[in-house]
Parts: structure tokens; sequence; C-alpha cells
């Protein structure tokens, strides 16, 4: 074949291919009716359906916006394979109407369908389209309102439902028949579900997924309002005890519930798989029929709990399933509400609401039960009455007995039914959205308000379109096998894909144990490489560092276990420990390190994470990085003297090192030989480090350290550093030796020395500078008994917490940075005297820092070295709540690590009383801070700010003397546009300068407050 030939038929390939990966929809418009035959929607698909033999594998219907359409059929259509679409045309306009028309045949021509579709093992998708069950405009059409709108015919069919909107039946929009791979209900409302004209109470349900199986089950940002049974049903009626296929997968999240009777439940999930999600939602009386124990009736349907009454009747709650070992429940975040029509309701006839929950679903969640439901007040804007009058027909019958009802002359549509408007209303006038300033408008995860997105279109957008959607892979705990070992997971999952997936996350399960026997080279610039726990109530998963198997020393573990290569590292909630604790002999071969930068450009975000056993430190940052941040962690075990030297056992070493933002805080720090931060540099002192250019260190507690080369060295240090409401207890036990030339070698960049010549020791210093903000407030310290013995008995003080040059940048504020007070903690390690003594009283004459010899006798001359179980699970640095320390911090809160005083850390992460309004949600390209209006005040005025990306934002107010003496702002924020009333009832008049701070950028402007 000629060259030219083939280069054609390339061509011609190249044209064909496109079309075959790259599909495009096969639009067909449908009509809206007019009344004749050929406009019937059912009737213009047939027409389609049998021109062409079946359904085309592309094809969609679309209806015209504004228009209304009538169905008066039945339309068994998608067979395996096939997929029926229908959907609103694009555009600005209402959603299309289809109303179910009378079908003109059988013994009660006047009745619409039974069902509107119904599949043969294929999958139904509906789009931004208005059913309902019967022509509304003639209202006697209720008399004849039939049961289901889809069903399956047969297995394997999907259900994608999305925007629409679904009215008018008397059993249940959607019955799954036989089992499906998929239903998939997002953004529709559901409503009028239910009609005593024609079934009965235990009817009128949303979803009905029988007694079969759904793969994969969500049901998110919807709005159900209206109904008279459930809003899922998925429950063995024949054989309760039998049970049903599983809901393998299920996700019920950010949904609206509204006006329910709840006759068999609300929730009835049946049999569960692997997980269960129910999240975010809220309820507005949706059991509208509360908790009546001497119901049989109602009970019935509850009969797969296993939990019953004392009268042998079903226990009746809100949510159930048929109790499993198996499924992972996440249930938090969920709030309701009893309107004054509701709860009158309940009071009159003596019931309680009922539990949200099962006894076993509240099992499997532990202590996360408590926080599952939250009970509020709450009014939604505009939606339908409650349908008191139905429940009160119900338990107050005219014939004097209750029952469900299948239909009977004492039951008046006029006076008893629910308040049931029409299609349009739940179109174009249902609102059910809330008040911005109720609790549930920040309820749900992440801020966002609970339930239903769609009625805070803001705040949809931002929720549809984050900026990372997480790719996650769980790993599987250690067995000892080489393949379980957590390196080489994350070796085999970064081999398969080139390296780190974008969003990757690599979780741990909770309670499990992992191993690592190998350095990991990884998260490249632009990577970041990301190991979390999973969500869940159960313990942090530990993972031990194991020996390597390798090399002169097999026995010893990893010298690091990550090292970036110019990435980022985000730990979240785990448990690190550098040897297998389980064997004691381990410490003989711990090694330096955990975690180090190779390549400049790194950031390090650890929070929640426990970190024990190295010789070295934990955090080694062997080039610069941007942010090291480190928060809510516990850091404990620092130094091995059977393998490193007293000038060894750190938390965090930034080396000589630059970082430009730098912030520990609410994290606790417990027997470490040497410092909690380090940055300093050893080989030139006058050369100094690179610059801290921000760091906050606030709310820790530091205990139990020798503090051998410093407390806080902190090298150099740029535009700001606070060091605030942290607690020291025995801290700096060594104390202060001015003899002491060893230890003292390390505050050689102060320039502070005592008259021997000897560089002077203070727990906290710096290299001078004339630039730096320094903010040193409300830290707290004590000596205990053993402590103060230690120092007595070798005639040392405790040292002063700060150096000269850092005391002169505070003035007279010095004198209050720091208060000694005497305390006692709850449950923490003894104090290491031990050691401290070791090193003073040399068994040979000579203190040494002790590169390792046989002159240490682990047994006797170590620390208090408690496991990271012990760590993780039994220490508490919580102290009385009538020490001074309880209000010494800012606000009055509690001093050191926050952690250990839940209710306040809560309070405290909610930014106190002052509310900050976002008022543009478009991301700036700038970060800004406006002029406060009015300016002069009295004592009220407004501040504006835009932040260009989401970050750790402060906003603090200055008297002219530097002193700070208000903080509106202090809180994670997205980028936007946001404004803050400031009140300034408390503060003299004069000049104010307050000052906005965000992701490394700042901006300071003047007010004047003029009373």
């Amino acid at each position: 074949m000629k060259d030219g030939k083939i280069r054609v038929l390339l061509l011609l390939m190249l044209m064909i291919v496109p079309v075959l990966m790259f599909a495009q929809d096969d639009i067909l418009v449908l009509t809206p009716s007019d009344g004749s035959a050929g406009t019937f929607v059912n009737e213009q698909i047939l027409a389609d359906t049998t021109a062409n033999h079946g359904l085309l594998p592309n094809r969609v219907y679309e209806l015209q916006r504004d228009q209304v359409y009538l169905i008066n059929a039945e339309m068994k259509l998608a067979k395996p394979g096939e997929t029926l679409r229908l959907r609103a045309q694009d555009g600005s306009g209402a959603k299309p109407i289809i109303y179910l028309w009378q079908t003109g045949i059988g013994s009660n021509p006047e009745r619409p369908p039974g069902n509107v579709f119904r599949t043969q093992g294929g999958d139904l998708e509906l789009t931004n389209i208005a059913f309902t069950g019967f022509y509304e405009p003639v209202a006697e059409g209720l008399d004849n309102v039939q049961g289901n709108m889809f069903r399956n015919d047969v297995s394997g069919a999907s259900f994608i439902f999305d925007g629409c909107i679904f009215s008018n039946i008397n059993g249940q929009i959607l019955r799954t028949q036989n089992n499906t791979v998929k239903v998939s209900i997002t953004n529709c409302i559901f409503s009028n579900l239910g009609a005593l004209t024609t079934s009965n109470l235990g009817a009128g349900k949303g979803i009905d997924l029988r007694e079969k199986e759904c793969v994969e089950f969500i049901m998110e940002n919807n709005t159900f309002v209206n109904y008279q049974d459930r809003v899922v049903r998925h429950y063995n009626y024949g054989d309760p005890a039998a049970g049903t296929g599983l809901i393998h997968s299920g996700r019920i999240n950010h949904n609206t519930i509204i006006n329910g009777m709840g006759y068999h439940g609300l929730l009835s999930l049946g049999n569960v798989g692997a997980s269960m999600q129910i999240t975010n939602n809220l309820f507005v009386d949706a059991f509208g029929l509360g908790e009546d124990s001497t119901d049989a009736s109602r009970a019935a349907e509850w009969a797969n709990t296993g939990e019953v009454y004392p009268n042998g009747n079903n226990r009746i709650t809100w949510i159930f399933s048929a109790p499993n070992d198996v499924t992972h429940w996440e249930v938090s975040n969920n709030y309701f509400a009893i309107s004054d029509s509701g709860q009158a309701f309940l009071d009159d006839y003596g019931f309680g609401p009922a539990s949200p929950l099962s006894y076993h679903i509240n099992s499997k969640l532990g202590a996360d039960s408590a926080a599952a439901f939250t009970q509020i007040d709450l009014g939604l804007a505009e939606i339908p009455r409650m349908m008191t009058n139905m429940m009160r027909w119900y338990e107050s019958p005219a014939g004097g007995d209750k029952s469900k009802n299948t239909p009977c002359a004492c039951f008046i549509t006029a006076t008893d039914d629910m308040d049931r408007r029409s299609i349009e209303f739940y179109r174009d006038t249902l609102d059910a959205s809330y008040s911005t300033s109720s609790v549930a408008y920040t309820g749900a995860e992440d801020s966002y308000p609970v339930g239903d997105l769609n009625w805070f279109p803001d705040k949809k957008a931002e929720w549809e379109n984050p900026a990372n959607v997480d790719d996650i892979l769980v790993l599987t705990p250690s067995d000892g096998s080489a393949g379980t070992f957590v390196n080489e997971q994350i070796l085999a999952d970064t081999t398969a894909n080139h390296g780190l997936l974008p969003n990757r996350v690599y979780e741990l399960q909770r309670d499990q144990v992992y191993l690592i026997n190998a350095e990991m080279k990884l998260a490249k610039p632009g990577e970041t490489l990301r190991l979390r726990a999973q969500d869940g109530s159960g313990a942090k998963p530990i993972i031990y560092l194991w020996q390597t198997g390798i090399g002169s020393n097999p026995e010893r573990p990893p010298g690091n276990v990550f090292r970036t290569q110019g990435g980022d590292l985000e730990l979240t909630n785990i448990a690190f420990t550098g040897f297998y604790e389980p064997v004691a002999e381990g410490l003989d071969n711990v090694q330096g390190n955990m975690f180090r930068n190779d390549v400049s450009g790194a950031s390090f975000i650890f929070d929640g994470c426990i970190f024990s056993n190295i010789n070295g430190q934990i955090l080694r940052t062997q080039n610069n990085t941007v942010k090291v941040s480190i928060t809510n962690c516990i850091f404990s075990n620092l130094g091995a003297l059977t393998t490193s030297n007293l000038g060894a056992g750190k938390g965090i070493d930034l080396r000589e090192k630059e970082c430009v933002e730098f912030i520990m805080e609410n994290n606790t720090f417990v027997n470490y030989q040497d410092r909690v931060v380090r940055h300093y540099n050893y080989g030139d002192p006058a050369a100094g480090t690179g610059l801290i250019h921000s760091g906050r260190i606030n709310h820790n507690t530091i205990i139990n350290g020798m503090g051998y080369h410093g407390l806080l060295s902190l090298g150099n240090v740029g535009a700001s550093m606070q060091i605030t409401n942290n607690l020291f207890v025995d801290a700096f036990g060594l104390g202060e030796d001015s003899t002491d030339a060893s230890r003292a070698a390390e505050w050689a960049n102060t320039g502070e020395v005592y008259p021997n010549g000897n560089n002077r020791i203070t727990w906290i210093f710096s290299a001078p500078n004339d630039v730096t903000h320094w903010e040193v407030s409300n830290n707290y310290f004590a000596i205990s008994d053993s402590g103060q013995a230690f120092l007595d008995d070798y005639g040392f003080g405790p040292a002063s917490p700060l150096s000269y040059h850092i005391n002169s940048k505070l003035g007279a504020d010095s004198a209050a940075a720091f208060t000694q007070i005497d305390l006692g903690l709850a449950e923490i390690p003894r104090m290491m005297t031990n050691m401290m003594r070791w090193y003073e009283s040399p068994a040979g004459g000579d203190k040494s820092k002790n590169t390792p010899c046989a002159c240490f006798i682990t047994a006797t001359d170590d620390m208090d070295r408690r496991s990271i179980e012990f760590y993780r699970d039994t220490l508490d640095a919580s102290y009385s709540t009538s020490s001074v320390a309880y209000t010494g911090a800012e606000d009055s809160y509690p001093v050191g690590d926050l952690n250990w005083f839940p209710d306040k850390k809560a309070e405290w992460e909610n930014g106190g009383e002052v509310a900050v309004e976002r008022i543009d949600v478009k991301a700036p390209s700038s970060f800004a801070l406006g002029h406060n209006y009015p300016n002069p005040f009295n004592p009220t005025t407004t501040i504006t700010f835009t932040i260009a990306q989401k970050g750790h934002t402060t906003l603090t107010v200055y008297n002219m003397l530097g002193q700070k003496v208000a903080v509106p702002v202090a809180e994670e924020l997205q980028a936007g546009q946001y404004q803050v009333t400031f009140d300034a009832s408390s503060l003299a008049s004069g000049m104010y300068l307050y000052r906005l701070e965000s992701n490394g950028q700042v901006a300071v402007q003047k007010m004047m407050l003029m009373k």
C-alpha cells in the first residue's frame, strides 16, 4: 500500500475515533401537551422508540421550560444497558410540569397511571422536571391518585434523579421492586406523599427500596415535605426476621425533612452493609406522631430491630436498621425542631417526640451519639402547615377505633387532609430557608448550613466547588508481612500512579497498629503527602518504627520516616513512636528524626498527632520552609542517651533555616532532654539563622524538660513573635548553672554573658534585632517539689524565662509576661530528676553530654518513659478549675493546651461573641483592610477586610503604646470580603490601631474613639 493511501486511512480513522470516544447527546425536544393524543409525553416517546426499534444509545428527551406536559399511560422502557433520560432544557425559565392524566381505560377510566416509568433492567435519569400524580386543576383528581411514579421490574437498574419536584402519590415516588446498582436522589423536592382518598397511612413514602439490595444509595440536598409515612422505606414486611438485601453504602446528607407523620418511621433502613452516613440533615416536625408505645399498628414495622417495650410492642424510633457488627456508622451534625403546633399535639396525647436512633445505632456511635442530633428552635420561611388535622383524626377517630384507614367515608378531605399545596407552590414558592443567625446556619460540617443547601444558593455554590476533593486510600494494618508495612503500601501506590496523586489521602484505621521499616522520600514541589486517621470515635492508630533489616545494624529503625523533596507533609490524628515498644530493648537502637525536608519550599502541617521516642528531634527542617504548623499534638520522650547525647531530644528543630510562618498552638510537650524548639546556627552563631518571619507560640502546655540547651531557642526572628497563654511545669528542670560551659555553649547568639565569660542561660532567647514586634503575655509556670529539691540541692536558680533583649522589647510588660504559681497536673510522668542528678553527679566525676557510655544505666537513670498508649489514652495535663491558671489566659480562658479542657476549647474555637459576616463570597484577587466607618466613632464602628485565600485570620486592636486591647477576629476564614462590628465600650477615648494578618500578609489602619 502506498504511503498516500495510508495517510488517507489514518485521517479517516482520526475523524471516526472522536465520535466513538466522545458520543454527544442525541436530543429530542418534546412538544407541550395540548390534550391531543400525539402530545402526551408517553405517546411521543413511544413513537420515537417504535421508529428506532427501542431507545437510541444517547437519546435525551428534553422538555421546554415553563410548559405543561401530560402522561396518561405507564411506560415500560430501558432494558439492561439502556438509559432513559428526561430533562428540562437549559435556561432560566421555570421547570416544566408533567401532570399524570386519566388513562381513559379499565374499570375506572378517570384514574391516572399506576406508574409513570417502569424500567426493565436499564437506568432512569430525570433532571429538573416537576411531576405530580394527578391533574391538579381538577381537584377531584385526588380521589383517583395512584400508587407510584417510578419502579424497576428487573434487577440491575440505577435511578438518578437531580433537581426534580415530585408530588401527589398515594404510595411512593420511587419503588425498587428488584435489586438496584445505584439510587441517587439529589437537589429534589418530594411533597404530598400519601393520600387517604385511595390508600392508608402505611403508604405515603419518598423512596421505597422494599426488601431489595442497593449497592449505592445517595440522598443529598433534597427537601421532603408533607409525608404520611416514611422518607425512606427498606423493610421486609412479609418476614422481618429474614431482613432485606443490603444497602452496601449509604449517604443521607444535607436534606431538609419537614411535616411528616412518620407513621412507620422516618428512615427505615433495613439491612445495611459497609457504611451508612446520616449527616448535616435538618428535621422540622419530621416525626409528628411521636412515640406511642401502646400503638401496635404503628409499631408493627419496627420488627427488624429486636428492640421492644415492656408491653411487647416494637420500640418506635425515627431511624432504625437490622443490627449487625459490620457497618461503619457516621451520624453527626443533624439538627431538629418541633413547632408549637407539633408540641401541642404531643402534649395533648401525652406522647414524647421519640428517640432519633435505635439502641443499636446509638451503641455503634458510642460517645458520639450524644451529639448526633441537636434540638433547636427554628422557623422556616414559607412551608405548608403541619398536618395536625390528619394526626388528630387518627388519634381521635370518629368511629372510636384507630385505623390505618384503607379508605372510608369517615375521612373528610376538606377537614382531615394535609395542607396539600399545588405543584406550582413547590416549584415557585416553597422556601425552607431560615435565619442566618440560627446555630443551624453554621451547624453542618465545615460550618455550612444544616439541611438542603439549595435554600442558601451562595453556600451551595461554595459547597459544590471545593478547592480539592479527597482521593482516599485506606491502608491495611500491619501483620508483619512485607506488603503491609506503611512504606510498602505507599510505595506501591506511588509507583502505580507515577508519583503522588494530586488529592490522595492515606487513611489509617482507628484502633489499629501499623509498622514502618524504611525511610520514604516523597512529596516533590507542588505535591502534598497526607496521612490521617479515619473519621470516627476509636483511638488514634499507632505507627511503630520497625527494624530495617539492612546495613551494619539490621535491628535499628529507620533514621527518618518521611523526607519531603520540596513538597508538603500533612499528618492528622496519628500516633507515631520511634521503635517497636513491646520489645523494650528497641530503645537501644532508637534513631534520630521522624520527619525532615531535603529540599526548600516545604510546609509541615501536623494536627492532633502524638509523637514519641526519638533520640534527636521529631521534625527537622533541613532546608527553608514556607509554613510549619503544629496544633493539638503531643510530643513525648524526646531524647535517648542509649543512642545520642543530652544536646539531642527536641520537638521541632528548624536548624539554621528560614521559616515564613511558624505556628505552635494547643500542644503538650512532655519528657524532653533538650529543647521544645531549636532554631540555631551551631556552626556559626554570629552568622545566625534564616528568619522566622512570623511566629505564634500560643496555648501550649510544656512539662518535664531538662532544657539542656534552652527551651525555646528562636534564632533570628522577623516581623512578629507571639508567646502567649502557655503553661510551663518543670519545663526547665536543670535550671541556671552559670559555671556549665557545655550547656551554655548554645546561647552564643544572644551576646549576653556571665562575668566568667559563659553565655547567659535563659529559657527563651533569640538573636537581638530592632524590628520584631514581640508579644509575650499571660504565661504561667510552676516548679514541683521534686524540681525545687533538685535546684536547692545543687544551688541553682530556675533561670529567667526571657533573654535581656526580649525583656527590653517588652518594656514594662515584661514583668507580667510570666507568673509563677503552684500547680498540680492530673496524670503525667514523673519529673526526670534521675537523669538530671546523673548528669550533675556523674559516676566518673566529669559532667558529659554523654555520647553513649556504659555509665548511663537505663533502668535507673532514664526518664519516666511511658508507652505510646499512655500518651494516647491516659496522659491528662488538666488542672483544678480553682487555680488562677484556669482563667489566666487572654479572654479568661485556661492557660496552656486547651485540649485538656474540651468545653473551653470548643468555646475558644468559636471565636467568642463577635460575629464576622461574609459579605462577598467571590474570591478577591488582593488582600486589603478598609477604613472603619464611622470614624471617629462612639462606641461601635464597622471594619471591612478582604482575604484572597483561605487561612487563619486575626484582626487585632492596639492602643498607641502598642498594647493589645481586643481581638475581634481570630479564626479560619475562607477567601472573601468580610465585615465586623467592633464595640469599644470598655475602652477610653483616643487613637487606636487595628491590624489584619492572614497568610503571612499584614495591614494596619488607624481609628479614633471619641466618647
